[in-house]
């Protein structure tokens, strides 16, 4: 994953999520922010169609279904996800199903 205009890289999302990989949560939760993060590098939002797939290591991840769930049930997030969401400037408010 290459720099973006937004500052952010590879390294920088482990350095703003450095407890992704102690619980499998965690680590899939990790997947997101790194695939938000390389949509948010090229595309420069994060107004992720619902359909959206982006492919990483693994293979395919739904990326729009994991940004439509977020703003929904941010009751389910710690402390460190919700920050590390805020710097890649999350939309907290879900959006009406009409927008999408």
């Amino acid at each position: 994953m290459a720099q973006s205009d937004h500052g952010i890289g590879a390294s920088h999302v482990d350095s703003i999520h450095p407890e992704a990989f102690r619980t499998e949560r965690g680590r899939d939760f990790r997947r997101g922010l790194a695939a938000a993060s390389c949509y948010l590098a090229r595309e420069g939002h994060l107004d992720v169609p619902r359909r959206h797939t982006e492919t990483d290591w693994i293979g395919p991840f739904r990326l729009g279904s994991w940004i439509d769930h977020i703003p929904r049930t941010p009751n389910e997030l710690t402390d460190e996800e919700r920050a590390a969401l805020d710097i890649l400037r999350m939309a907290w408010e879900a959006p009406k199903a009409a927008e999408r």
